[in-house]
């Protein structure tokens, strides 16, 4: 999915956004529709670069509290997700770049 970086607060903020509540938190525009519960923005970043945004929604059934992990639990999986994609996306670039210049002739 595509859409200019504005249309999401983590990527305008290059940090963590996280909504606990769509009716009170600031809900991304990017969101087509309003989702049922909790969701986290996080921008992908490496050395400065904005590399890709990772959204995760806590998918919830509203009856059944039992099977939905709290907004801290879902930020903190999210995070290291982020930081592991982060780098892998910086690496295979990095990676790219390198064989690329290996070809080139003087």
């Amino acid at each position: 999915m595509f859409f200019p970086p504005d249309a999401c607060w983590g990527l305008r903020r290059g940090r963590d956004h996280v909504v606990e509540d769509i009716s009170v938190g600031p809900v991304c525009p990017h969101l087509t529709k309003t989702l049922p519960g909790p969701y986290v923005c996080l921008p992908l970043m490496a050395k400065g670069d904005i590399l890709g945004l990772l959204h995760i929604k806590n998918a919830f059934t509203p009856g059944n509290p039992e099977h939905h992990p709290e907004t801290a639990d879902l930020q903190q999986i999210a995070t290291t997700m982020s930081e592991y994609l982060s780098l892998s996306i910086a690496n295979v670039k990095l990676s790219e770049s390198l064989s690329g210049n290996l070809f080139r002739i003087p």
